[in-house]
């Protein structure tokens, strides 16, 4: 074989390996859209209405010494807690702290406790009228760098808080119900449900505590007597110093 022919050889073999390079690139790009385009499958919520036994579902105690808080919560949802200054914000002239939240996917749903500090000794007159002030239009209610906090009844709901004092143990309390809509946090999901919220607030001094329930509507009706029993198995002993 002449040096001319092997040369020959060897560029028609470098062509060969570049169209086939050219037609393995096509094929695979081809793959990954098809792949791409694929609608994925998502986790929907279940909103079917639930029915729990609750003469036979056991409660955890569960406290909080600082707060001074402690609540008897059904078995399966689960405490989550974080310190109190990593959920800090302002409510109103006041200040709100996450205590805990006890949560559960099935039936997805929420009982959560919130202390509120005031910079002085407020009273119970003082508690309500904040409590009771008019909520905001919705369209207000984005976001907005240097706008004002927003007013403590928003806590309870965005539509359609109602409100009643009653007793919680020997304590004045407000008993309050609102509604408001919520989105399935999972991956490309944009579904929105309503729920619905119970609430329980009790204050002293400069210190004020919210326990809330708040599920699916179709799903609250089986639920509303065992969170009704942990609201109501609610105490609380301040412990915090005022305005912190």
């Amino acid at each position: 074989m002449t040096s001319q022919t092997a040369s020959r050889l060897l560029k028609w073999s470098a062509r060969g390996v570049f169209v086939i390079a050219i037609v393995v690139a096509v094929v695979s790009f081809r793959d990954s859209r098809a792949v791409e385009t694929t609608p994925p499958t998502f986790r929907q919520p279940d909103r079917q209405p639930v029915e729990i036994d609750w003469a036979a579902r056991r409660t955890n105690p569960w406290s909080d010494k600082v707060v001074g808080v402690t609540v008897e919560a059904p078995e399966g949802w689960t405490p989550i807690q974080v310190f109190e200054r990593f959920t800090k914000r302002p409510v109103a002239d006041v200040t709100a702290y996450d205590v805990v939240a006890f949560r559960s996917a099935s039936p997805r749903s929420v009982i959560a406790i919130v202390r509120y500090a005031a910079k002085k000794p407020l009273s119970w007159d003082d508690w309500r009228r904040r409590v009771e002030t008019p909520l905001r239009p919705l369209t207000q209610r984005k976001l907005i760098k240097g706008a004002p906090p927003p007013p403590l009844s928003e806590e309870f709901g965005a539509t359609d808080v109602k409100i009643e004092e009653g007793r919680l143990g020997s304590r004045r309390a407000l008993w309050i119900k609102g509604q408001a809509a919520e989105t399935f946090q999972m991956r490309g999901n944009y579904e929105v449900d309503l729920w619905r919220y119970r609430s329980v607030f009790i204050a002293e001094g400069a210190q004020a505590i919210r326990m809330t329930y708040g599920a699916e509507v179709r799903q609250l009706p089986g639920l509303v007597e065992g969170f009704d029993r942990c609201l109501e198995s609610l105490t609380w002993t301040p412990t915090v110093q005022p305005g912190t």
